[in-house]
């Protein structure tokens, strides 16, 4: 794999022109440092880091699972396919938040091995669900089942509500308060946010402190739109309404086994269950026949397909491996 680069000229120009003294202050290209946004005062609200170093080949996997079509990805084990899978499943969640992905294994243990690495993502717990048996086993105090998902959104709604209310208090604030520094000055929610671990403001200059605004109020939008997701489950009053509406319409992955998806197929589309993505982990230890069922959970929309992406993920000489001490018993 070759790596390119760019060298740039002086003061960070890069010119189309071959001659620098020929240089067109139209022609030039500004290269400034990227500075990401600051996600906002607390601890939640800083992204989980994806620790896991990729190969040029998982690379090449992730790139081809992200875009519409089929992707196979075929090694043995201990070769990172999980680790592809979980980081193609944490890309396509960033890269359309809309989009919605079903996750299908052979076995409990490797959707749970899944599931828990999805968890470690910068993945909002509220997206993410756990059909069928085995939820149990996760090594996690959260329940990702439909109903615990549904207990955790109307808990989270409560704490929401109080947060709305205390944002509301830390509005009354005298006008005449003198402060040392511009941003400082006209924040509105220095109360709200005085339980920080550290100040938000440093006065060091203008644009480290306006950043830090912008974080704060990129919190406030977060903890808005979350309460808006949990109005639903203040609408919906029967458990089984919001069961449904967790699974259809709330949770962007949802992962099951291909034999819940066997038996729940009928119900998936009596419920207009729906899906963009399909990822299949173990998809070598099944018959072709099985790996179909998965792709027919949901119904075309006007004599389309409405799925974009598929990725299979296993290796086919495991399941030779697996037969060997059956077939010497024999």
């Amino acid at each position: 794999m070759q790596k390119g680069g760019s060298h740039a000229l002086p003061e960070n120009k890069i010119s189309g022109v071959d001659s620098v003294d020929g240089v067109n202050m139209e022609d030039t290209l500004i290269v400034e440092a990227y500075t990401p946004p600051d996600p906002g005062p607390y601890p939640q609200d800083q992204p989980k880091q994806n620790s896991v170093r990729f190969t040029p080949t998982q690379i090449g996997a992730i790139i081809s699972g992200i875009q519409p079509g089929l992707t196979m990805v075929v090694g043995p084990p201990g070769t990172g396919k999980t680790d592809t899978a979980v980081q193609i499943l944490n890309v396509l969640y960033h890269n359309c938040p809309s989009q919605r992905t079903l996750i299908i294994t052979h076995s409990n243990q490797a959707l749970n091995d899944l599931f828990e690495k999805i968890m470690q993502r910068d993945v909002p717990a509220r997206y993410l669900l756990r059909l069928g048996q085995g939820e149990q086993e996760l090594a996690t105090d959260l329940d990702f089942s439909r109903q615990g998902r549904v207990n955790a959104m109307l808990v989270r709604r409560l704490e929401l509500l109080a947060e709305v209310e205390r944002l509301a208090r830390s509005l009354q604030l005298p006008e005449d308060v003198d402060k040392p520094t511009f941003v400082k000055d006209r924040f509105p929610f220095e109360e709200f946010f005085s339980d920080t671990l550290h100040p938000i403001f440093m006065g060091e200059s203008f644009e480290k402190d306006m950043r830090a605004a912008k974080g704060c109020f990129r919190h406030l939008k977060t903890m808005f739109q979350e309460l808006e997701e949990c109005r639903a489950f203040e609408l919906l009053k029967s458990t089984a309404d919001r069961a449904n509406y967790l699974m259809t319409k709330q949770a962007k992955i949802v992962a099951m086994t291909y034999t819940h998806a066997a038996l729940k197929r009928k119900d998936f589309l009596q419920l207009g269950f729906k899906y963009d993505n399909l990822l299949m982990e173990e998809s070598a230890q099944i018959l072709e026949i099985e790996n179909f069922i998965p792709m027919l959970l949901q119904r075309q929309e006007d004599g389309y397909a409405r799925l974009k992406c598929c990725i299979l993920i296993g290796d086919h000489h495991c399941l030779l491996l697996d037969m060997i001490p059956f077939c010497s018993s024999n």
